[in-house]
């Protein structure tokens, strides 16, 4: 995905792509993928929901956030026009990324230089990137969730076997004792405390009532 950032951010001017993943708590953003100009700084690692919190409700509804200056923003999308000045974005088209019917996160297109026009045929065309993107990340998402689940449910195994184990070992411990003649719970007491030093030198002593 790299790659293909830095090839397509190349060809058209941009500044900076970045693939930013919703957390499970859908408090921030995670970049897994990003590319910029060597001349410019890198987002850091995650984002707060609340810094741009008019494009992540756009985002939501599945909606391109684009514009060619920041003056094109309304004013209910100030604390987000707050976040683009801090960080010198001056233009940016920024796409959901959608997998079935939900939105998990968005790939971003900031120009940090100066500002520029987003043709309608450049958005189609970014839009059809993002969706590749997303088919990716989706299928890779669910291929790691898969793997997740395969070794759980290897340790699952691992884990009924080791006690199957112990279930046939108690099994033999309660049946094995032909010439004890007896059932009663104190009797297989005994017994299992009898095999614990069974392979041993001791010598045992086990007190018991007198009589018939």
């Amino acid at each position: 995905i790299v790659d293909a950032q830095k090839i397509i951010n190349e060809a058209i001017g941009i500044d900076r792509s970045s693939v930013l993943l919703f957390t499970e708590d859908q408090e921030e953003f995670v970049i897994s993928h990003s590319w910029n100009r060597p001349d410019i700084s890198p987002l850091p690692p995650t984002l707060r929901k609340d810094s741009y919190p008019w494009s992540y409700q756009k985002m939501l509804r599945k909606e391109v956030v684009c514009f060619s200056s920041i003056e094109e923003l309304p004013p209910e999308a100030a604390t987000d026009i707050e976040t683009h000045h801090k960080s010198g974005v001056v233009s940016q088209a920024a796409f959901p990324l959608i997998a079935g019917d939900s939105v998990f996160g968005t790939l971003a297109f900031a120009v940090l230089r100066e500002e520029r026009e987003w043709s309608d045929q450049l958005i189609n065309r970014l839009r059809i990137v993002a969706e590749v993107f997303a088919s990716g990340i989706a299928r890779k998402q669910a291929e790691e969730k898969l793997q997740d689940r395969i070794i759980e449910i290897e340790g699952l195994k691992v884990q009924l076997e080791k006690d199957n184990v112990i279930l046939r070992e108690e099994i033999n411990l309660l049946f094995k004792h032909e010439e004890i003649v007896g059932e009663s719970n104190a009797i297989k007491k005994v017994m299992a405390l009898a095999e614990q030093v069974a392979s041993t030198d001791s010598t045992v002593l086990i007190p018991v009532e007198t009589g018939t």
